[in-house]
This record gives structure tokens, C-alpha cells and sequence, in this order.
């Protein structure tokens, strides 16, 4: 196995003190001001570092060792928007960028207000035969995933979360699939509770990645919508699964992979539905049904049959409400169908 390369940071103190998220973004929304950078020093910038690895494996291994201290800037929302090399060797300049750029930090601040930030940190390379880094978390993953097709859910859930454990190590992405597939498990162990938090700090770990996927982020979205729903907050449902939608409608529109389509499909069919039920409490009936019947449409064959049942279930109670008792009553009727694997009724598949 080649050896991997060992990046370790090296600040004046421990980052033991990392704190949690300053603002959550999925609720914060507001444009920043541009405002020339304050300095802080390396002790500072390492009390606000959230979460980094200490250990990465560059694409191209370079067989040299040596630091590489590089002049940051931190912009208002805690992310390294600028990098410079101070000094360093030249072949591993572009690997301590990068690596940096993928750093989080709790936004600094002066007189309560957050601003930009400059620091200078130091990048160390390291030759190290050992690391297992990678091959812990990828085996953890393939345990995980062997419990769960074995039927063993509770041990499965168990197995995920030390694979989150050795995926904090890795990278962003792959803490982001484990938290989703930790999420997955707990829902398919009916524990939607366990499952919101997850679902929502794994929406917060793409949104902070520098390497953006807007699909990606879309469906992480409206996996969390879906957990408000089932928590009968739909207002939070709503918000959240909103900016989903053009992103979700503009990759559905290009997808060609049969499953990406069906995964945008199922994501697009939640985010109609939070909307739906959103415009049904506050009495907007006709914006309501139009979104009611795009989830149906494209839920059909891609939410599960009791999410598809949900969704016509508060449909048909909008459509009793305001006076169409027989097309509720088909509704229904069809619900109950799906979930009991019958034949739908013609009467909703116009």
C-alpha cells in the first residue's frame, strides 16, 4: 500500500477547544458586508477552528516533507475565502492550499457583529507508512452496511456511528454519506427522532464544504424536511425544503442515470409536499393543490408507500375541508390502496 501522506497542523494550542456551530445556516439569511480583514493570532484562530482531519491523502503523492505556512483569510461566515504561501517547499504549496481551504471556522466577531479575519497557520507534511486513516473508515462503512443487509438494524446503527467517528477524520464528503447512511438506518429502524439531528448536521457539513454538490445539498434538504414533517413541524418543513426545489427541477430536467433521476424525483416529490402542507394551513387552497398533485405525480413510484399515502391523506382532508367530499374520498381510498399494495383508483391518476 503507498504510503500516505500525514498533514498535521501545527497552532501554538491544542484545537481542543473547538465550539459548535456559531448560526445555523439552514435558518440564517442575510448578505454580508464587505469590511477590511482584522489580524488575529494563531492561538485565536485555533479557539474558533471547528473541525478539521489531521491527517489527508493528497491525489498526487509527493515524496517530500516539510511545512508550509500560508496567510489565511476568514470570511464572515467562517469559511477560508483567501490563501497566500509565506514560505514553504514549492511541491507541496498547492496541496497546504487546498487542504486549507476546506477548514471551518466560528465566525469572529466585534461588537457582536461577525467579520472577516486574517491569520497565518502552518501546514506540516509528513511521511507516515502507518496512517490507516482512510482504510478504518472505509472498513467500518462495509461492516455497517453487512449488519444492515444481514437484518442485525440496532448493531447496523451502532456500526455507523463509528464510521461517523473515522469519517471526522477523512474528509467532508465522506462524513457527509455516513451521516446519511447513519440517517437512513435510524429511519429504517422507524427512529425519525434519532434521525433529525443527523440529518440536519449532515446538511450543515455540505453547506460548509468547499466542495459544493447543489444536488447533493438539495436532497440532504429535503431529507430533513421530510423528518420535520413527521414531527408535524411543517412550517420548518417548508423553509428548509423551499430553496431545494429550481436546484432539484433543473438536475431532474438533465438527468439521464435512471437512479439519479428517481433519487431528485423522491427529493423534489418531499420539497412539493412541505410547500403543499405549508399553503394548506395558511388558507392558500389553489397554490396548495397544484403542489399536493406534483407530489403525488412524481411520489408515486419513488417515496415509500407510506409517504405517498401522507401526502394524499392531507390532501384529501384540504379537499373535505373545502367541499369536495367524493374527491377526498377517492383520495383515501387510494391511499389505502398503496399502502396495501392494490390497484389505485382512476380517479387520481388524471
Amino acid at each position: 500500500m503507498a504510503a500516505c501522506i500525514a498533514v498535521t497542523l501545527v497552532l501554538k494550542v491544542s484545537i481542543a477547544a473547538q465550539v459548535s456551530i456559531h448560526k445555523s445556516p439552514i435558518r440564517t439569511s442575510r448578505s454580508l458586508k464587505s469590511s477590511l480583514p482584522i489580524s488575529v493570532t494563531g492561538e485565536d484562530a485555533a479557539k474558533h477552528l471547528l473541525s478539521t482531519s489531521t491527517t489527508y491523502a493528497p491525489p498526487v503523492s509527493v515524496e517530500v516533507e516539510g511545512n508550509v505556512r500560508l496567510h489565511i483569510v476568514i470570511d464572515e461566515l467562517g469559511l477560508v475565502s483567501a490563501t497566500k504561501v509565506l514560505s514553504g517547499h514549492k511541491w507541496l504549496q498547492t496541496s497546504a492550499q487546498e487542504i486549507v481551504k476546506r477548514w471551518a471556522y466560528r465566525p469572529f466577531e466585534r461588537n457582536g457583529k461577525p467579520v472577516t479575519a486574517e491569520t497565518a497557520v502552518e501546514v506540516q507534511f509528513k511521511k507516515n507508512p502507518e496512517d490507516q486513516t482512510y482504510k478504518v473508515w472505509s472498513a467500518a462503512q462495509d461492516n455497517a452496511n453487512r449488519l444492515l443487509l444481514n437484518g442485525e438494524r440496532q448493531a447496523a446503527i451502532e456500526a455507523f456511528r463509528q464510521s461517523v467517528l473515522a469519517a471526522e477524520k477523512v474528509g467532508d464528503i465522506e462524513l457527509a454519506d455516513t451521516l446519511g447512511e447513519l440517517a437512513r438506518a435510524l429511519i429504517f429502524n422507524g427512529r425519525y427522532d434519532l434521525a433529525f439531528p443527523v440529518q440536519h448536521r449532515r446538511l450543515i457539513v455540505l453547506l460548509r464544504s468547499r466542495i459544493q454538490n447543489p444536488p447533493e445539498i438539495a436532497q440532504a434538504r429535503t431529507d430533513l424536511a421530510m423528518s420535520y414533517v413527521k414531527q408535524n413541524d411543517f412550517e420548518d418543513a417548508a423553509s428548509v425544503a423551499r430553496p431545494a426545489i429550481p436546484i432539484l427541477e433543473e438536475y431532474r430536467a438533465k438527468a439521464k442515470d435512471t437512479d439519479n433521476r428517481a433519487a431528485l424525483e423522491r427529493s423534489l416529490a418531499v420539497a412539493y409536499f412541505s410547500l403543499a402542507v405549508i399553503y394548506d394551513k395558511t388558507g392558500k387552497a389553489a397554490m396548495a393543490e397544484t403542489l399536493y398533485k406534483n407530489s403525488i405525480e412524481i411520489g408515486r413510484k419513488t417515496l415509500s408507500p407510506d409517504e405517498a399515502a401522507l401526502v394524499m391523506r392531507l390532501y384529501a382532508a384540504m379537499l373535505r375541508k373545502h367541499g369536495s367530499p367524493e374527491k377526498a374520498g377517492a383520495l383515501e381510498a387510494d391511499a389505502t390502496a398503496l399502502q396495501l399494495n392494490l390497484q389505485p383508483t382512476e380517479s387520481n391518476k388524471k
